[in-house]
């Protein structure tokens, strides 16, 4: 990549990106603001997908700064507005989805993954999305199913990897957790946040396996950067995040009981709860 073009995209990740930091280390110095801060980072954090592909048209600037306002039903007023000018365009449908599941709406949310696949039933994106909304409603084998056909069509790829090692490790399926999550770790996570998740459903895998040694070289990665623990601490401070919490709070948690020192044979076998 020339200097020019590698310039190019750092402005581009720091314009994506970099407001969402700042917000995350304000939100954990700053205490009483925190929960002011965290929403304007879950927000950026959110818009940041679409600032990366591109689009920054005014509707979508528009429902960007109420996003990072925290307010939701604006922002989805504008994509509702955005998407009835022009119905097949899979950005609105991808973007509304997102908005629809962060205030709860999971029906809302669902039509749209539908239509998505609809329209781009060559991409894993419509999939993954179905699949975490299974597993938010606690339907483990359905979003499996959703997964699986993600998979499919980016086999390469973190993200369908990443799903399968949730739902493996909620249903205790022990070494479908361990091959998914190192599969997610092989495809490379971009993301800080979601490697910590991964290394701790690797370490979880391997505690239920009894093969200690391996789940406390996971356990060494789940403590080595802080910073994805400030980030999902402000994150999780957000009043949006609800759905965030619920489906992976107590993951966050029993991370967090790894970093601060508690014994790796302890935390693993008491979290060991959410076998089926």
């Amino acid at each position: 990549m020339s200097g020019r073009r590698r310039g190019r995209a750092w402005k581009r990740l720091l314009l994506a990106f970099g407001p969402a930091l700042v917000l995350l280390v304000l939100a954990a110095l700053v205490a009483d603001w925190r929960l002011f801060f965290a929403g304007g980072a879950l927000g950026w954090l959110l818009a940041a997908q679409f600032i990366q592909r591109g689009r920054t048209g005014p509707q979508y600037r528009i429902a960007i700064r109420h996003l990072r306002a925290g307010e939701l039903d604006r922002a989805l007023d504008v994509i509702d507005d955005l998407f009835r000018a022009e119905p097949d365009d899979p950005e609105h449908l991808r973007f509304r989805a997102e908005l629809h599941r962060l205030a709860g709406h999971l029906e809302q949310a669902t039509r749209d993954y539908e239509r998505l696949i609809a329209l781009l039933p060559e991409s894993a994106d419509g999939y993954i999305g179905l699949a975490e909304l299974w597993v938010q409603r606690g339907d483990y084998e359905r979003a499996r199913e959703y997964a699986r056909q993600g998979a499919a069509r980016d086999p390469r790829g973190w993200t369908p990897a990443y799903t399968l090692a949730l739902i493996a490790d909620r249903l205790g399926e022990a070494q479908e957790a361990i091959t998914q999550a190192q599969a997610a770790l092989d495809a490379g996570i971009p993301d800080r946040r979601f490697r910590l998740l991964v290394h701790l459903w690797l370490a979880r895998g391997h505690a239920r396996l009894d093969r200690w040694d391996e789940a406390r070289a996971a356990v060494s990665q789940v403590r080595a950067d802080s910073r994805a623990f400030a980030e999902w601490d402000a994150i999780l401070a957000s009043e949006q995040a609800g759905q965030i919490r619920a489906m992976l709070g107590a993951d966050v948690q029993v991370a967090r009981a790894l970093r601060e020192g508690a014994a790796a044979r302890e935390v693993l076998t008491e979290s060991r709860g959410g076998e089926r």
